[in-house]
């Protein structure tokens, strides 16, 4: 399939369908999803995933929304435990975003492998016996955390929170390796703190209103 962008000939898709690993466009999330296929840039010969919003933006706020993970992306610059972004564009009124390949799709569905083969494993040395499911191996879990730890300590570092960290949205390598992504959501820790000053009010009314005594009722506990 070619890529359905004029400006972008050189580049196309490889898989008839999305690949293994779909994304959220986050900060417009309940709006404006993204599919991430797998594409061949013809120029380098070197594979991509290329996240294209699957709806098209109606306003300026939307079409906002959609380039916080650009701006983002662009403010962190590389990083081991980051995908890695390398360009953007605009077709019509949708968006693209061309992003590192993460070949073994989120970390879900990488633990949920890891997790069955050692069952399997360990089925078969038992000759079948005692086939419970095992869980992570503790190293593999201390290495993830330490990578994990590593792209959210570069995230902080310039003064950004990433506000969705869920293993969807953590993305692996043909290596192994643990890249953090959907940026979309980063809001600075200034912007967030102003953003809970606003509502911080509103919802100790509302927690108020909402009381037990405020009801007749009696407190419990």
């Amino acid at each position: 399939l070619h890529y359905p962008l004029r400006r972008q000939r050189q580049m196309c898709i490889r898989d008839s369908a999305p690949s293994a690993h779909r994304a959220t466009c986050a900060g417009a999330r309940a709006r404006l999803g993204a599919q991430v296929y797998r594409v061949r840039n013809r120029a380098d010969g070197r594979e991509y995933a290329v996240k294209a919003s699957k709806r098209l933006f109606r306003t300026r706020n939307e079409r906002k929304l959609l380039l916080r993970e650009v701006e983002n992306s662009q403010l962190l610059g590389e990083h081991a435990h980051i995908v890695c972004y390398y360009r953007a564009w605009q077709d019509q009124r949708s968006l693209y975003l061309q992003l590192e390949l993460c070949e073994r799709g989120t970390l879900r569905a990488h633990v949920a492998s890891i997790v069955e083969h050692a069952t399997h494993a360990g089925a078969a040395t038992a000759g079948g016996v005692g086939s419970a499911r095992v869980g992570l191996p503790e190293g593999q879990a201390w290495a993830f955390t330490a990578q994990l730890a590593s792209g959210l300590a570069h995230i902080h570092a310039h003064g950004l929170l990433h506000l969705d960290v869920k293993p969807e949205n953590i993305l692996v390598t043909r290596d192994g390796m643990l890249k953090i992504g959907d940026l979309g959501l980063c809001v600075s820790a200034g912007e967030w703190e102003e953003q809970v000053g606003r509502t911080a009010p509103r919802r100790a009314a509302l927690s108020f209103a909402r009381s037990p005594a405020r009801r007749g009722g009696a407190p419990r506990g």
